[in-house]
């Protein structure tokens, strides 16, 4: 009698996607009878989470993008009093990540991405979450704020972003991001709504929470929106890349960002050159490009040409200030080389210091930050800190310039030109990192793990041809 019950061709009525379906369709009717009893804002911000949720589990490369929108745009800023509690950018980490890990295990289809890197980041957020020991409860919170968004970046990054599509995808995102923060800083300069500049000018914020953060953001997009205007041959193309550019450097210029105007004259310098030592030359973009900045430059407003010279003016209190936190970021590195002063600490020790050091004059007249990336990271937490972050940059500047020799073997010209604007973005962002304390800035955190992702593509297309 053969006990064997069960037949190897039988099958289950339903299989788990389907099933999924099935839920999603319940939930969904569930959404709209809920109008009937709870606010319109609940529903609409379950209506809002299950379109998310959706969206990642058919595709998790929309997770990406969707974490990247809610990152850089801080939309929560612009809803009702409801939402503004929100920590969006950290909810959005998480929902990414659990959805994502939920559709490996329904469609088993993970494979884990392998770089020298992730040992770089991991040790990096392990020194910083050593740091916080100091003063945990005060320092714990800022890390994790700021951990979680960029550990959880990187490796949804390395691990979703696997085909030249994909990767051209993101660049556009940026620069349309990247667009929309610009026309959000331009509306508040024709509004009045951002921190007041001398004379009664506006220093618009955008989707930041300071002016020179805001325009740096909008700088390091630059060098990748151009990289697709050396990219296209189509006119249409190139005029909309054109107009996108210039919308970003009017709401640069409205920044009043003197780090940001740096940072500027480099990546566009870079930008401009480089394409021009690659075959074949097309510099009918760069003519263009030329031509629009001419044109622009009659609007730049006076103060902005004003406070530009005053970048070299050492009596300015802002430039002396920068000059005080580095004197004051060196001694608290002398001072606590391997444990540094707690993650966060920095400006309580620079007000301290400054209060009480005989050689600091004027310290306190600006905000208490080091002003320098690189400084607040060893003196907040200790020489090791800034080893693993260098280590980091140097191997995603490394992975960037290996990608560029092999796309140019290939002559896969677009990926060529996106390589070479997430470097110069790099630089552009080094450039920065000597004036301004932001290492939290999104845009880094989708470089280095693009610069993952490209030499990962670069290679395969190697391996197919």
């Amino acid at each position: 009698m053969n006990n064997n019950y069960f037949h190897e061709d039988e099958k289950p009525l339903l299989k788990l996607p389907a099933i999924m379906l099935i839920g999603i369709t319940l939930l969904s009717v569930g959404l709209g009878l809920s109008l009937l009893f709870l606010p319109w804002y609940f529903t609409f911000l379950g209506f809002f989470s299950l379109a998310i949720i959706v969206a990642i589990f058919i595709n998790p490369y929309m997770g990406v993008l969707i974490f990247l929108m809610g990152s850089y745009l801080h939309p929560t800023a612009f809803l009702p009093p409801q939402f503004a509690s929100l920590h969006l950018a950290r909810n959005l980490a998480f929902i990414v990540l659990f959805v994502w890990m939920f559709h490996v295990l329904v469609y088993k289809d993970f494979h884990f991405t392998k770089s020298v890197q992730t040992f770089f980041i991991l040790g990096y957020a392990l020194i910083l979450f050593l740091s916080c020991f100091k003063y945990f409860d005060y320092s714990f919170r800022q890390y994790i704020e700021q951990a979680i968004k960029f550990l959880i970046l990187y490796f949804i990054i390395i691990n979703l972003i696997k085909t030249p599509k994909e990767c051209i995808g993101i660049a556009w995102t940026i620069v349309i991001l990247a667009t929309i923060a610009a026309l959000i800083g331009i509306s508040q300069y024709i509004f009045n709504v951002g921190q007041i500049y001398y004379e009664g000018r506006i220093r618009v914020i955008g989707t930041e929470t300071d002016p020179n953060l805001f325009g740096a953001q909008l700088v390091l997009s630059i060098p990748i929106t151009m990289s697709l205007l050396w990219s296209y041959k189509n006119k249409f193309v190139n005029i909309l890349l054109i107009s996108l550019i210039l919308i970003a450097l009017i709401a640069i210029t409205f920044t009043f960002s003197r780090t940001a105007l740096v940072a500027l004259l480099v990546v566009i310098i870079l930008a401009v050159i480089r394409p021009v030592f690659l075959k074949p030359r097309n510099f009918s973009p760069l003519i263009l490009f030329f031509v629009s900045c001419l044109i622009l430059l009659p609007f730049v407003p006076q103060e902005y040409w004003s406070r530009a010279k005053s970048i070299t003016d050492v009596n300015d209190v802002a430039i002396r200030s920068r000059l005080t936190a580095w004197q004051l970021g060196w001694q608290m590195i002398k001072e606590n080389p391997f444990r540094g002063v707690g993650f966060g600490a920095f400006k309580y020790e620079h007000l301290k210091e400054a209060l009480t050091s005989p050689d600091v004059k004027g310290g306190y007249q600006a905000a208490l930050y080091a002003h320098n990336s690189f400084i607040e990271v060893a003196a907040e937490a200790g020489i090791f800190a800034f080893i693993f972050l260098i280590l980091l940059i140097f191997w995603a500047y490394r992975n960037l310039k290996r990608a560029q020799k092999l796309f140019y073997e290939k002559g896969r010209k677009i990926l060529l030109n996106i390589s070479i604007g997430f470097e110069i973005s790099m630089i552009g962002y080094l450039v920065g990192a000597i004036f301004l304390s932001y290492l939290h800035l999104l845009i880094f955190w989708i470089i280095i793990p693009m610069a993952v992702v490209l030499y990962n593509v670069a290679e395969g297309i190697n391996e197919e041809n």
